[in-house]
C-alpha cells in the first residue's frame, strides 16, 4: 500500500505541473489540452482522498492492512493517470 502511495504522489507531482501550464489556444507550443484536464483533475482528487485516508488508516493501525476500497480507489486514481499521461504524452509518457 505504501508503493501505491508513492507512485500516486510521483503522478500527482506530473498532474500539478501539468494544470500549471497555460491552456491551448492554437498558439502556445506547450501548453494543457482541456480534454487531458477533465480527466486528470478528478483522478488527482479521488486520489488524494484515498491516500490520505489509507496513510491515515495505516497510521492509526500499525501492522494492519488498510480497507481494500481505499486501495482500490487509489489505484484506479492511478491507473487514470498513467492512462491520460500516455494519451496526452504528458511527462514523456508515449
Amino acid at each position: 500500500m505504501l508503493v501505491a502511495s508513492n507512485i500516486f504522489d510521483g503522478l500527482e507531482v506530473t498532474a500539478t505541473n501539468y494544470l500549471r501550464l497555460a491552456k491551448c489556444n492554437g498558439t502556445t507550443p506547450v501548453c494543457r489540452d482541456k480534454s487531458a484536464t477533465k480527466v486528470i483533475i478528478p483522478a488527482v482528487r479521488s486520489g488524494r482522498v484515498a491516500r490520505n485516508n489509507l496513510q491515515q488508516f495505516l497510521k492509526d493501525h500499525p501492522g494492519e492492512l488498510g480497507p481494500r476500497g481505499l486501495y482500490d480507489a487509489l489505484q484506479a486514481s492511478i491507473a487514470t493517470l498513467q492512462a491520460a499521461y500516455a494519451k496526452y504524452q504528458i511527462g514523456g509518457a508515449s
